[in-house]
């Protein structure tokens, strides 16, 4: 009898250990190497980042992805964000995406996972902001475009707790961007990374290519976002 009661008593402890002790550290180990990593490439690049970004821009998988779909000339900035869901899609929104295994396959970092694998991207050039929905497979099954002159209230700030509730979105690790287009009011819950895209072909090193990713394209979105008027 006493066996049945220990069972899910042990089960239970294992997980508050792993969760609370195993996992943050293994975090804070694979953030430290990140870290370095980034230190390093952007040493190696320093004064030719506008001639490595274009060359990112024409071999990186995961960017030529997105452009592709864009037709622009020049990219500013990209990051990896939620799906756009709407107040009406009240059952769907029961489900949170959070980039889900793309980003534990990249750095190893233990973001909560979810059963949405596809994956969401805002891709910023300078006359507009690209809303774009790829499948596992990366095809692209949304493409949202805002002209930036007719972005209005535009301002950025943390995720609110009624957000979370009612747009399926997260308080934690993501910031909030909306403006209201053409009448619309929109918002995108957006993280401060740029995760590579799960049907790119594997690189001989992932920490480089993830590193080079975000200082080169997540960084200027974030600048970005910076000039944004913040709403707590």
């Amino acid at each position: 009898m006493w066996i049945i009661v220990l069972i899910p008593v042990m089960c239970i402890a294992g997980f508050f250990v792993y969760n609370k002790i195993i996992l943050p550290q293994m975090n804070e180990k694979e953030e430290t190497k990140q870290k370095s990593v980034t230190e390093n490439f952007i040493a190696q690049i320093s004064g030719r980042e506008a001639e490595v970004k274009s060359q990112y821009l024409k071999t990186n998988g995961t960017v030529r992805i997105i452009t592709e779909q864009m037709n622009e000339d020049t990219i500013e900035g990209i990051v990896s964000c939620m799906e756009k869901r709407d107040l009406k899609d009240v059952a769907r929104q029961a489900i949170t995406n959070a980039a889900g295994n793309v980003v534990g396959k990249i750095v190893g970092i233990g973001f909560k996972q979810s059963d949405n694998e596809e994956n969401y991207y805002l891709a910023l050039t300078p006359d507009r902001l690209h809303y774009l929905h790829f499948s596992e497979s990366g095809e692209c099954k949304e493409h949202l475009i805002f002209e930036r002159d007719r972005m209005e209230y535009l301002e950025s700030g943390k995720v609110t707790a009624t957000e979370a509730a009612a747009a399926g979105g997260t308080m934690f690790g993501s910031d909030r961007l909306s403006f209201t287009h053409e009448g619309t009011l929109h918002k995108f819950f957006y993280y401060d990374q740029c995760y590579m895209h799960p049907s790119v072909e594997e690189s001989d090193d992932e920490d480089k290519e993830f590193a080079a990713l975000n200082y080169l394209f997540a960084e200027p979105f974030l600048k970005f976002a910076t000039t944004v008027r913040r709403e707590s």
